[in-house]
């Protein structure tokens, strides 16, 4: 129960958040991608502080490039589509789905 009261106030933030990006970018206060950066850079540096303070949490093989270029390509495309999805889209219920989806995903767990 906690899990989906947690996931609830996630995803009601998140759509603050995003609504209020939306409004700066129409606003022109900002552009899309620094939109976009704002959004991403916080996993960046959670990552990067993670993998300075932790030897060997991050391990980088040359095998797998052959994955890993075509899926920096594909995520690159993924986050140009979605912030221009959010620029144009009137308003977004992908928040309050993926909250109703939760309950789902516990059942299926058990």
């Amino acid at each position: 129960m906690l899990g989906v009261f947690l996931m609830s106030v996630s995803a009601f933030l998140g759509e603050i958040s995003l609504s209020f990006s939306k409004r700066k970018v129409i606003d022109g206060h900002l552009s899309k991608y620094s939109i976009g950066f704002v959004q991403m850079i916080g996993g960046l540096i959670i990552l990067a502080l993670i993998a300075f303070f932790k030897p060997g949490s991050f391990i980088f093989q040359v095998a797998s490039l052959p994955t890993f270029a075509p899926r920096l390509v594909l995520e690159i495309f993924q986050a140009h589509a979605m912030l221009t999805g959010l620029v144009l889209a009137d308003r977004s219920t992908f928040g309050f789905i993926r909250v109703g989806t939760v309950p789902l995903l516990l059942l299926v767990d058990l």
